[in-house]
């Protein structure tokens, strides 16, 4: 009669939790990467929205919006937050990715991300600056967008509004 015990063996245990700590290493930073990408496309789809606001308020009074707060009824306040799921708020939160503003319009300051001062009728840009969580994405950092359709960005990536 043979007296068997059941179970694992203590490197069965040991190589397991050695593989899933190797799948883990890789499965983690990619699934980082994607969260930053997936909210710098929230991020780039909220200044899309903007533009098309600016250019509505554009067409209906013949001059840009100077603010956030006077182009809709919805932005209460310049600078707006903007959460993972494209809603924007006058409150800042652990939630927020982005704080977007208006600033003045000139192709230099869009192509470093270095928007500034007021916008004017007929010229804007909109920048948005990652904060909370989202300034871990270093490769395109700040995303500017200028009136006449430039696009920039702060960080060393080529392709922030390709990708």
């Amino acid at each position: 009669m043979h007296n068997r015990t059941r179970g694992f063996t203590l490197i069965e245990l040991m190589i397991t939790v050695a593989i899933l700590g190797i799948i883990a290493a890789i499965a983690l930073p990619s699934y980082s990467n994607y969260v930053l990408r997936s909210n710098r496309t929230v991020g780039k789809t909220v200044i899309m929205r903007i533009v098309g606001q600016q250019e509505s308020f554009f067409s209906d009074r013949k001059r840009y919006a100077a603010a956030l707060n006077t182009l809709s009824a919805d932005y209460t306040a310049a600078t707006i937050f903007v959460k993972r799921d494209g809603t924007a708020t006058t409150t800042a939160s652990a939630q927020n990715i982005y704080s977007i503003t208006l600033g003045d319009y000139t192709q230099a300051t869009v192509a470093n991300c270095t928007v500034s001062g007021t916008p004017t009728a007929t010229r804007y840009a909109i920048i948005a600056t990652p904060i909370n969580n989202q300034t871990k994405d270093t490769a395109c950092g700040k995303l500017c967008y200028g009136s006449v359709g430039d696009k920039g960005n702060s960080g060393t990536a080529t392709d922030c509004w390709t990708r």
